[in-house]
């Protein structure tokens, strides 16, 4: 039986974060700065828990890959005015890269690595 290695709770640094919550509306640090995971352990990887105004509202996005039948379109409010090019960065670096759960009054909405986005739709 292997041993589970302790972790401190709380880091200093994003890179070192299994899990980020980040609720200070327009700062969320650049993607490329939370851990990635490696090709041998992508589970390694940070979950960012971002805290947004609303689900909608926002610039609409549409959203494909797996899971997703076709497409689906999201708006949020208050990504980064570069997160579809941050998002495109990080979906190529596949199967490494952080998953976004986009928090809200309104709901919540998963982003898996996996997911392709793109501006447009709704």
């Amino acid at each position: 039986m292997a041993a589970l290695s302790h972790r401190r709770a709380l880091v200093s640094a994003v890179r070192d974060a299994d899990f980020a919550f980040v609720i200070a509306e327009g700062h969320l640090p650049n993607l490329a700065a939370f851990a990635i995971g490696t090709d041998e352990y992508p589970d390694r990887s940070a979950t960012i828990c971002l805290a947004v105004p609303s689900l909608s509202g926002g610039p609409a996005l549409r959203l494909r890959g797996p899971g997703i039948k076709d497409e689906i379109g999201i708006a949020p409010q208050g990504l980064p005015a570069d997160f579809i090019a941050q998002w495109a960065e990080n979906r190529a670096l596949f199967p490494r890269g952080v998953d976004l759960l986009l928090v809200a009054p309104d709901g919540l909405i998963g982003l898996p690595r996996s997911t392709r986005i793109s501006a447009g739709g709704q």
